[in-house]
């Protein structure tokens, strides 16, 4: 019966999604999607938060997992220039946190390394070294250095 099933939609709770208010919200709804395989939903979520929250302390965060969904769907040169942009606003201390600046750096340097831009990759794995000695980074780029 057509009504019935009028009234059932009707009567249906509305479902319209709501746009995630806080900075951890969306940082997490574009995390999410990036580890369940969702790529062009996590890129998209991450430009919107850079955008809405550029001096947050996650925004560093947001630009490296940008970088690595652009990675996962295979554009390498679009990865690249998300993660030297990220090494470049750290060195320049234009965000208020770069605890994802090794793994720019390591990242960026691999995806040099995969396109065989060997000499590129190890200035970024030599620069790693030096700015961040201490980190986990630092000893794969070590490791990296010997294996060439």
């Amino acid at each position: 019966n057509p009504s019935n099933l009028q009234s059932l939609i009707q009567n249906e709770p509305q479902t319209t999604p709501q746009t995630p208010q806080t900075p951890q919200e969306l940082y997490g709804e574009a995390y999410k999607a990036y580890q369940s395989g969702h790529y062009n939903k996590a890129k998209s979520l991450f430009k919107e938060f850079i955008l809405k929250y550029p001096h947050s302390k996650l925004t560093n965060n947001a630009y490296y997992w940008l970088g690595m969904s652009e990675k996962a769907m295979h554009h390498n040169n679009e990865a690249l220039a998300i993660l030297l942009s990220l090494i470049d606003k750290c060195k320049k201390g234009e965000l208020p946190s770069c605890d994802k600046a090794p793994s720019a750096y390591f990242s960026a340097a691999n995806i040099y390394k995969e396109m065989g831009q060997k000499a590129m990759a190890t200035k970024l794995y030599k620069e790693l070294i030096s700015l961040y000695p201490n980190s986990i980074e630092a000893a794969l780029a070590r490791s990296e250095l010997e294996i060439q």
